[in-house]
């Protein structure tokens, strides 16, 4: 009797929204569309008539009453609606703003989601995610984020490899926003390899120590494979661009070399990692002397705790019983004290350099025609000259062997200078090919600062010697040195041998001349 009625008074003239009303109530789906003005409207009317008219069939065909049913008109019935049927009247709607809000990611994602469709949620989102021009609004993605987690749950997700795209998505919006309470989680849920890869990009812009400490606790109650994540983290910023050779003892230290030297704090804070520690200090270390950054190696040096050494064979006794180191580690702390024997000589040198060439006490200037007040001052500033040029000559004797010391040290590392003494199963080429170099690099810089403290002393026939260990088949040094170092090397030799000759001893400097 209703839907008579209100189909009978649907022929009269009334307004548009009282004839929705009737509409509504006959399941009219022509008479209703017209008050209807967006995708939700469209959707809602669409929905509301199927249902009626289901309902409807379902009353007629299951009540068994002896009571006549009303006949409707056929028009009720000529139109039987599907969800599929549904959605597709809504792209092909007569009104364009419907049309371009059928496209739209949250329409198009509830369109999915009512026919159950994961497969072509999936592709659309993935589509979404894809488009490198018009990328998805953050809010957006966090919610296919979350709707992605949701179907994994109810074991609807079809694609493995596009629900972690879109969890990448996520995660990349976590680190650019710098939600540092949230990445860990999210990375969790993502395949390891990819773990390890964007939770050590987050962690290459985290400066603060205290929130690297927060950052690494995140990952441990997650259960992410910190130690590999802050391997990588040090390894990514120091394959950073390396800059070039600066002419100099010693090149400034720029901000990307900063970063550089602190990313060694990365693996500090586990005691478990203290070899890894040197063997990314090392590597950093490396790079700094090739491009003749001592003061930034200094600085690497200064990132390791002293007691580093003793923690690794102490670690070691506990894992296998023993203090006998792998290879791998007993390579990197023999590294490390090459490394530190070089950066220790080097920076005598320049002590010893600035105390000879600039500590040197002025001595007073004569006075002519001075008073006899004048001659007791000049007197007096005599007395106190001579008393600091005893003490600078002690002083500098003191340095100049201790530099002596120090510079030999490198020289004659035993077994040679950055050379390896045991044999590694996966050996590291590009390791040893650096460490080579900076053989080639080094040692003829160390063999001209030794000759060069040895004449600015006079110690002439010690810088002769210097000679015959450089060319002495046990050190075979002379292997190392360019045609043109050698040279160079000869020539301040021959101004040392004319230093002795001017001495009165041979060139050598063990006969005088008769």
């Amino acid at each position: 009797m209703l839907h008579r009625h209100c189909i009978d008074v649907l022929q009269e003239r009334i307004h548009t929204c009282e004839k929705a009303i009737y509409a509504l109530l006959s399941g009219n789906l022509k008479a209703l569309l017209p008050a209807c003005v967006t995708w939700e409207d469209w959707l809602w009317a669409h929905y509301r008539v199927m249902v009626d008219a289901r309902s409807e069939q379902e009353v007629r065909t299951t009540t068994n009453s002896t009571r006549p049913q009303q006949q409707l008109p056929s028009i009720y019935w000529e139109k039987k609606l599907t969800p599929e049927m549904i959605f597709q009247e809504l792209q092909a709607s007569p009104l364009q703003s419907v049309r371009e809000q059928a496209l739209l990611p949250y329409y198009v994602i509830q369109k999915c989601i009512i026919l159950n469709d994961a497969d072509s949620l999936a592709q659309e989102m993935s589509a979404w995610i894809s488009d490198r021009e018009r990328r998805p609004p953050q809010q957006l993605v966090r919610f296919m984020a979350h709707l992605v987690l949701f179907l994994r749950t109810t074991g609807l997700e079809t694609k493995e490899e596009i629900g972690v795209s879109i969890l990448e998505a996520y995660v990349q919006d976590l680190i650019e926003a710098d939600h540092k309470d949230l990445v860990a989680f999210y990375v969790s849920l993502l395949p390891q390899e990819l773990q390890v890869h964007w939770y050590a990009k987050f962690l290459e812009a985290v400066r603060v120590r205290e929130d690297r400490e927060t950052c690494l606790a995140l990952a441990h109650e997650v259960g992410l494979d910190v130690q590999l994540i802050t391997k990588t983290v040090v390894e990514n910023i120091r394959s950073r661009h390396v800059g070039v050779m600066q002419d100099g003892l010693d090149a400034a230290t720029s901000e990307e070399d900063r970063l550089k030297i602190e990313a060694i704090d990365w693996l500090v804070f586990d005691e478990s990692q203290r070899a890894e520690t040197i063997r990314q200090a090392n590597a950093v270390t490396r790079t700094f002397l090739a491009i003749k950054k001592h003061a930034a190696a200094r600085e690497v040096f200064h990132k390791v705790p002293s007691d580093s050494v003793s923690i690794i064979i102490r670690q070691t006794e506990l894992e296998t019983g023993a203090t006998d180191l792998s290879a791998e580690d007993d390579n990197a702390i023999r590294e490390f004290l090459c490394l530190q024997a070089y950066l220790d000589a080097q920076d005598s040198f320049n002590d010893w350099f600035q105390h000879f060439h600039h500590n040197k006490p002025t001595a007073p200037s004569p006075l002519e025609g001075a008073t006899f007040t004048d001659q007791v001052a000049y007197e007096h500033r005599e007395s106190q000259y001579e008393d600091e040029r005893q003490r600078w000559e002690q002083s500098i004797k003191l340095q100049t062997r201790a530099t002596v010391d120090r510079l030999y040290n490198v020289l004659l590392f035993t077994e040679g200078w950055m050379v390896d003494q045991r044999t590694e199963e996966n050996s590291d080429a590009s390791r040893h090919l650096q460490m080579e170099l900076l053989r080639q690099l080094c040692l003829p810089f160390v063999a001209c600062l030794l000759h060069t403290v040895l004449h600015s002393t006079s110690q002439y026939r010690e810088c002769l010697q210097l000679a015959d260990v450089i060319a002495s088949e046990q050190h075979q040094l002379y292997k190392i040195f360019k045609k043109e170092e050698l040279q160079k090397l000869l020539e301040n030799m021959r101004e040392s041998s004319v230093a002795l000759l001017d001495q009165g001893t041979d060139t050598l400097g063990y006969e005088p001349l008769r």
